[in-house]
């Protein structure tokens, strides 16, 4: 028991704030959540893998809404960051684990933790067949090959895992890959599609090679970096050569960090934008390595420098809380519009509705009102509303709802039959 009291500490403390900020703000989550959400009767949904839609499926099946599901992976997220800590502690002793306690508070993984995710789903599996590694490395091989069916970059994550398992037993590993590529190779599966947007994260890359676009999105990297405070978790990087007893797991640790690195910068340079998501898969691993360099160092560290190290601690989660209270604070304000225009639509249940929807100011319409309104509730295009600029009505129209630019506001007309119960129109 004495073992599991760090990680269960760093579970409960990581599902706390977690559930806090749900209750903040019920409704502040962005871009894929939607989707997947408005897709909950598919196992495969646009251009993505199975492992994450599998839970959000489960929910959907037990009768959960949106507002349950995102505590469903609040407990994932903090699950992952308990199995980070357990491994911590069995890499370098009980202090690695209490000094990992302030990434319950990182700001991005705080935010992105809180809806349908791939990273906590890709951290929990990941951090799990790590631990499993040298307790039984043949039941590792088993979870890490589920890394396949999660998330394209935890593929090379499989294959670093097998060349350091250094066993023929380990190519079980693959079976995610192997499943995976039957799937396809026998035309098995039908991605639904919630929206006729494409969610291809690489399909901009090459165009998006110009000085303008890559100083861009240098930039706003930095940014983020910066704001969200990974800059000092990366530092664990740099202290990788001085780490002690260095085992296959810290090897894997750091692939982790650089590959996850270098796909970020793809990633981003094919979206042409970046934001505080990007850094969840770099900067926990990161700061793994630098909490078991910190812990080696303690015990031989006066104690104003163990205070000052606490104090750094406190200085850093402050910062890092701000950033995810930026991000909240941002999210739930542009949803306002739609989440209003719902609750108009709640009241008018006996009414079919055309929406005529606010559009994202960017390159791409891919979380339109549309979007939203079917990922904000159980409602869905083409079943319980009509998008007009996706399909057109697909019955006739009782009620539409307009979005105005000029007035910043949804403006709603009765085209046929009377209002009734509740309703205003």
């Amino acid at each position: 028991m004495r073992q599991l009291s760090i990680p269960a500490i760093t579970f409960v403390i990581a599902f706390l704030v977690r559930a806090a900020a749900i209750l903040i703000w019920p409704h502040a989550f962005q871009f894929d959540a939607y989707q997947r959400w408005a897709g909950r009767d598919h196992l495969f949904i646009q251009v993505w893998l199975p492992a994450t839609q599998l839970v959000v499926w489960i929910c959907g099946k037990l009768g959960m809404s949106i507002f349950g599901v995102r505590f469903v992976f609040a407990a994932i997220g903090s699950l992952s960051l308990a199995i980070a800590s357990a491994l911590l502690e069995r890499l370098g002793g009980r202090m690695a684990a209490w000094l990992f306690l302030p990434m319950c508070f990182f700001g991005p993984f705080l935010v992105w933790s809180t809806s349908p995710y791939q990273e906590s789903t890709l951290l929990t599996v990941l951090f799990f067949g790590l631990l499993l590694s040298d307790l039984k490395p043949q039941l590792s091989d088993w979870v890490m090959g589920a890394l396949a069916m999660v998330r394209y970059e935890g593929w090379p994550l499989i294959i670093a895992h097998v060349f350091f398992r250094r066993s023929w037993s380990a190519l079980i590993a693959f079976w995610g890959c192997a499943f995976l590529g039957v799937l396809y190779a026998c035309d098995w599966v039908h991605p639904y599609q919630a929206s006729p947007d494409s969610f291809a994260d690489w399909n901009d890359l090459s165009g998006n090679l110009k000085p303008r676009i890559v100083s861009f999105v240098a930039y706003r990297l930095g940014v983020i970096t910066e704001y969200s405070g990974t800059q000092w978790l990366l530092l664990g990087v740099l202290f990788f050569p001085w780490l002690k007893n260095k085992s296959n797991v810290h090897w894997m640790l750091l692939f982790t960090v650089i590959g996850q690195i270098c796909a970020t910068v793809g990633w981003a340079l094919s979206l042409g934008v970046a934001f505080s998501r990007m850094m969840i898969t770099i900067a926990i691993p990161a700061s793994m390595l630098a909490v078991l360099f910190l812990a080696q160092l303690w015990p031989r560290w006066a104690r104003w420098k163990r205070i000052l190290l606490g104090i750094g601690l406190v200085a850093w989660t402050g910062w890092t809380l701000r950033d995810a209270h930026v991000d909240y604070k941002s999210y739930s304000k542009s949803l306002r519009f739609e989440v209003d225009l719902i609750d108009l639509m709640k009241r008018c249940p006996n009414d079919f509705w055309g929406i005529d929807p606010r559009k994202h100011p960017g390159k791409r319409n891919r979380h339109d009102g549309c979007e939203v309104i079917q990922g904000l509730s159980e409602l869905r295009a083409g079943f319980d509303y009509s998008c007009m600029i996706w399909s057109g009505p697909t019955r006739p129209l009782t009620l539409r709802a307009s979005w105005s630019e000029d007035d910043r506001t949804y403006h709603i007309r009765r085209i046929d039959g009377a209002a009734s119960g509740g309703c205003p129109y």
